[in-house]
């Protein structure tokens, strides 16, 4: 049996993340991030503890430690579930095959 990740799951490893940087820089408190960040205290609170919060809070937070340009650090620290994985061993593209609407006649 396969157990799929839900969201809580996610946005709890985000979380971690970006507390991890904060603790790892040592010069800032939740309280001076989140005014770095431009964005509420309270926000940054939520964000930092349960990762939840919209895309844009993210981004703001993620851009003030140089990591908006490279976006594939997110995708780093979230593992993905084993059928996920499973799931894109098995994708293969298909290309989509036109037929002629002309067909050949013979006079």
């Amino acid at each position: 049996m396969m157990i799929l990740k839900g969201t809580d799951e996610y946005q709890n490893q985000i979380a971690t993340y970006i507390k991890s940087l904060r603790l790892d820089e040592a010069k800032h408190t939740q309280k001076s991030k989140a005014t770095q960040c431009g964005i509420a205290f309270s926000t940054y609170i939520k964000l930092e503890n349960s990762g939840k919060g919209s895309i844009e809070m993210l981004l703001k937070v993620l851009s003030t430690y140089g990591l908006l340009t490279k976006i594939d650090e997110l995708t780093k620290i979230i593992e993905p579930s084993p059928s996920q994985k499973l799931f894109k061993k098995n994708i293969t593209i298909k290309k989509r095959v036109r037929r002629s609407t002309k067909e050949n006649i013979d006079d």
